[in-house]
């Protein structure tokens, strides 16, 4: 996806946005941690060709989702909504978004550095061989496979689009749909700080 095109895409977005694109949560609707028994530690490659941890982010809130960097529809808009979760909450220099791409072949690191310097998130983009990110989505209990081809000669991905949210010891609180405002994600944010 070119500069131009992400750049139209997220005008389009914050507008949708501004203008209550998205729904709100009806009164009462207050969502709460839960603990989950999958979901762990991991090792992948990040968008600087280094090992990331995800036990080194011990003290952080990380926000991990499954996605690719050309994906017209589900992976701008969470980035979206995470920064606009994380706009609402202000300080954010314990939280960690984490991006795992679930097409490497397209993704190499620097394509994922790129795509995340478009999202004023603290963010990191991950990478690997496809039976490396298949054991951590199949750890999580995330899904993906490859979809449609496109008229320009490049194709889909299908894939998981809930945001796992993982506390500061590690541990799998909650699993966010794409549902969820900003506003819902903020409130669960609180509660683990």
């Amino acid at each position: 996806m070119t500069t131009l095109r992400i750049a139209l895409l997220l005008v389009g977005l914050f507008a949708l946005a501004g203008c209550g694109g998205q729904p709100q949560p009806p009164p009462g609707d207050k969502p709460e941690l839960q603990r989950f028994p999958f979901g762990g530690d991991f090792t992948l490659t990040d968008q600087r060709g280094a090992p990331f941890r995800l036990e080194d982010q011990r003290g952080k809130i990380v926000l991990l989702f499954f996605g690719y960097t050309s994906c017209p529809d589900a992976c701008p808009t969470t980035l979206i909504r995470l920064t606009q979760t994380l706009k609402l909450l202000g300080e954010a220099s314990d939280l960690l978004v984490v991006f795992i791409t679930v097409d490497p072949a397209r993704d190499t690191p620097k394509a994922l550095g790129e795509y995340l310097a478009n999202f004023a998130l603290p963010a990191v983009g991950l990478s690997g061989s496809d039976e490396e990110i298949r054991k951590v989505a199949t750890r999580y209990g995330a899904s993906y496979r490859r979809g449609q081809d496109t008229a320009e000669g490049g194709y889909l991905m299908d894939h998981t689009d809930r945001v796992f949210l993982i506390d500061q010891q590690g541990a799998l609180r909650y699993l966010v749909p794409r549902e969820h405002t900003p506003e819902q994600i903020a409130e669960l944010i609180g509660k683990l700080r």
